[in-house]
Order: structure tokens, then sequence, then C-alpha cells
């Protein structure tokens, strides 16, 4: 998860108040960063709101180029006036004998201004970068008894949401089964895929590389309709021998279960959930690509109003 900020850290409470000696027994000058990261928090949100903010940025620069820069944050003298803590064979006392922690700030020159302030916002808001993959698949079924680990996908649907929850773009695949190749009657009218249609399809292998490619390297987050995608993912991948992406499982938002939670009611079916938020179905249900449409949909309206882990 990628957050962004600009800041300084507040100076520890632990740290003397009492001003710090140099050899001569003249005070030290203490050097606090609080006029200076108040300033720069001016400049930032005075930046956000559009605000010239040139002399703020120049008196907090002093022309100093963009980039960290160590910050000392207070110095604090050992009690006695001896040399302690001084590291090395040195044996004259240093200038300022002095413990210091440190922190690190951004300089902001005002030749960076016009570059920093279209991301001022995110920075301000520590905005999480993050895509909801919204899946849905559909697999081999029958109207008589089958082991489980014959079921296989036959299509994968998935539509991908970026942070404000806007659809951004889809992925959709047949699938070609390999255990029991010929879809029953059962499968096909449930989901209104032809034999055809995973005939000319390629197998689990080949669809799987690429929806992960259509994933791609942003962080995200797997979300589906209860648990039942993510064990066929897996089940279908232990099959051929491929890689299970674990955060699929570790990192999956089941949002049946937080449709049910922000409701107050028992886990129901996708059109239940439809039928309570008063949205029509779209498309054809117990097809992929329609299903994860829908679901998008039903995440649009619940995610505003619930807290996630």
């Amino acid at each position: 998860m990628l957050r962004f900020a600009v800041g300084t850290h507040a100076a520890s409470p632990s740290v003397d108040s009492s001003p710090a000696m140099n050899a001569s027994g003249a005070p030290c000058r203490r050097r606090t960063k609080s006029s200076s990261a108040g300033n720069l928090r001016n400049a930032v949100a005075a930046g956000a709101r559009g605000t010239n903010t040139s002399s703020n940025v120049d008196s907090l620069t002093n022309n100093t180029t963009c980039g960290f820069q160590k910050i000392a944050v207070a110095y604090r003298a050992p009690s006695d006036g001896a040399a302690e803590g001084v590291a090395g064979p040195d044996a004259n006392p240093p200038r300022c004998r002095a413990s210091f922690r440190v922190a690190w700030t951004i300089i902001i020159s005002t030749s960076f201004w016009d570059k920093l302030a279209p991301v001022l916002p995110t920075i301000m808001n520590w905005v999480d970068i993050m895509d909801l993959i919204v899946v849905d698949l559909e697999a081999t079924c029958w109207d008589t008894s089958r082991p489980r680990n014959h079921m296989e996908v036959i299509e994968i649907g998935a539509v991908r949401l970026d942070a404000a929850l806007a659809v951004v773009d889809e992925f959709d695949s047949f699938v070609r089964p390999v255990v029991e190749p010929k879809l029953s009657q059962f499968c096909t009218a449930l989901t209104t895929i032809k034999q055809a249609d995973v005939d000319g399809a390629d197998m689990f292998p080949a669809v799987f590389a690429r929806f992960l490619e259509w994933i791609g390297a942003r962080p995200y987050r797997l979300c589906s309709w209860g648990f039942f995608d993510v064990g066929q993912f897996r089940l279908d991948c232990t099959r051929f021998g491929v890689l299970f992406p674990e955060q699929f499982e570790s990192d999956h938002l089941n949002i049946k279960q937080v449709f049910a939670d922000w409701k107050g009611v028992r886990r129901c079916g996708m059109t239940a959930a439809l039928d309570l938020l008063g949205l029509p179905l779209a498309g054809t249900h117990h097809r992929g690509i329609d299903d994860a449409r829908n679901i998008a949909r039903i995440v649009q309206q619940t995610l505003p109003n619930v807290v996630v882990g």
C-alpha cells in the first residue's frame, strides 16, 4: 500500500528543555523545527487552496535546493559538563556536548513548487493507492453429484475499480475445461455458456496468466461475492501446477459478508442484495462478466458506508 505524507516528527517529550552549554560556558544556540514545520504546513495548505505561496516558500527555503535535509530537533548537554558519551580518543570536549534527535523534512524551493502543487491533495490526505479487482467465476456444474475437484473454471469475469470506486476497465475470458470437457445441459441452461464458447478457448494456465497480467503490478485487493471464487482459483492452480497468488486469499474482501454486516441482514445472494439496494440486475445472471459488473455496483454502494480491515 502506498502512502504519501509531508511533515516532520514531533520532538520527543523526554528532551531536556534546559539550555545546553558549550565549552566556554555560554549557552548553545538551540535549533527547533516548530516555526519551519509550521511554515511548511501553511505553505502546503495554501498551495492546496491555490493561494500564492511564493513568499512562504522563499522564507522557508532561503534559496536552498529542493531535497531532504536533516534537521536537528533539540540539543541536550550532559548535566555534569564532562565529556561523557563522546566517542573516540579526543580528550578535548566538543564545542557543544550534545546528543540530538534527527527528523526528516522536505525543503521546497520555488522552482520545485509547480511540480509539487498538483499532488498536494494526495500528499495532505494520506491517500492509499489501491485497485479493487472484483471477480466472478463460472465453473462446470451438474444437476447430479460430482466430486468437488471435478469443477473447473469456464469463465473469468472481472472489473477493476480505482481508489474512488470508479470502473477503470474489465477482463473477460472463457476457459476450456479438461476433466469433463463436455458441458452439461444444466450448466449451459444456468450460465448460457455454450459448448462452442469453451471449445474455442484456452485452458486455465494460459487464461490465468493473462488475468494476472491484466491485474498488473499496482497494489490491489481481490473482491468477490462469497469465498467460492478464491477456492476455485486455488483448485485449478493446484490441478495445473500453477502458482496460486496467496494474496488472493490473505487480502480477499468478501463483499457478501461486508454487505450483510452493513445492512444488518443475513448473507444473501447477489440478486437479493441488488433488490435491497433498489438496483436492477444488469446483464445475465451467472455470466462471469455480468455478475462482476453487478457486484462492482454493490461495492460502489457499500464500501463508502463501512470500514473494512
